[in-house]
């Protein structure tokens, strides 16, 4: 077990990045429901 405990450093690296990468996906994904709508113009109909 003392090869495992010289890896925890990058255990925890890897869930950091892990969760950073999780974040920036739900972030992602959150931005196609999540922005500016642009008002649908006015039609004026013409004689």
């Amino acid at each position: 077990m003392s090869s495992q405990d010289e890896l925890v450093s990058f255990y925890w690296a890897r869930l950091a990045f892990g969760v950073t990468f999780a974040a920036g996906l739900v972030a992602y994904f959150v931005s196609f429901f999540v922005g500016e709508h642009e008002p649908q113009s006015e039609q004026v109909n013409a004689y």
